[in-house]
């Protein structure tokens, strides 16, 4: 007659244990991962529009560089993303070794703000026009 082990079903019972556990933890990888990636592609977006702006200012600062300017306040042409710039030419006054004023330097400045209202960024340009 054979010998029936009572510890079988004992044993089986620990690897649907251990089974669970494992399914658990990686249960909790997985959302870990998912979070992580959540967030890289969060910054990236946020990089891409930061470069988009900078493109458009510096953009802006190589017309600035070829018109001739005049101290003012002027909106530019939206961006795509809804972005509002704004370019400010004003005269600087800058003294030479002899403290003589130095004539015909510009500061240019365009300030770029979101659809939101704040300020994203800005950018300073000394232009020298005779």
């Amino acid at each position: 007659m054979r010998s029936v082990d009572a510890r079988l079903p004992v044993r089986s019972g620990f690897v649907l244990l251990e089974v669970v556990i494992a399914m658990g933890m990686f249960s909790f990888a997985i959302v870990g991962l998912a979070a992580a990636l959540n967030s890289i592609i969060s910054v990236e977006l946020e990089a891409r529009q930061a470069r988009q702006v900078r493109f458009v200012i510096d953009s802006y600062m190589d017309q600035a560089r070829l018109e001739q300017l005049v101290q003012e306040t002027k909106p530019l042409e939206p961006d795509i993303l809804g972005n509002t710039y704004k370019r400010v030419v004003e005269p600087v006054e800058i003294l030479n070794m002899d403290n003589v004023p130095l004539d015909g330097i510009l500061r240019v400045t365009i300030t770029a703000t979101s659809p939101a209202g704040t300020d994203l960024m800005s950018s300073d340009l000394l232009v020298y026009q005779q």
